[in-house]
């Protein structure tokens, strides 16, 4: 839910400057999306899940350009957080993309070890299914070559 993020700014009283949140979609208990707009300055995000190294942030601008966010530390001793320096990312090429000159952002949170296991379940799925076509052909090519009467 959105009350398991925290936007710090350093430097500024509670709430200046801080971005707008105007979207928050759970994809699933390890992948969101939020969209951010009126970012003017750098600013961190504290994400109240269990902190692990293999969560990852992305930044998707406007023009469909990806960045991922490097800087990733535990936060109150369990925490997940990011600091998000503009400076860093306008040296990446991104555009100011509003008429006030702020930058507005679509946020990915995944956690990685997540999308691992969907490869494994479909790999798994699909050698089952294979495995048991292959009992099935093998089951009636045996019956048909020997010619056995069919079970009543």
């Amino acid at each position: 839910d959105p009350d398991s993020l925290i936007f710090v700014k350093a430097g500024v009283e509670q709430n200046q400057n801080i971005p707008v949140l105007t979207n928050y979609q759970q994809y699933s208990s390890a992948k969101y999306f939020l969209n951010l707009e009126s970012i003017k300055d750098s600013f961190g995000i504290v994400f109240s899940q269990s902190f692990h190294p293999d969560w990852a942030l992305t930044l998707k601008t406007v023009d469909d350009k990806k960045i991922k966010i490097k800087n990733h530390a535990e936060s109150n001793g369990f925490q997940n957080f990011w600091w998000i320096d503009v400076a860093e990312l306008e040296q990446t090429g991104i555009h100011k993309n509003t008429s006030d000159g702020t930058y507005d952002f679509q946020i990915i949170l995944e956690f990685m070890p997540q999308k691992y296991f969907y490869i494994g379940l479909f790999i798994s799925a699909f050698t089952l299914i294979g495995c048991l076509g292959y009992l099935g052909y093998d089951f009636y090519k045996t019956r048909t070559n020997k010619k056995i009467a069919p079970l009543q």
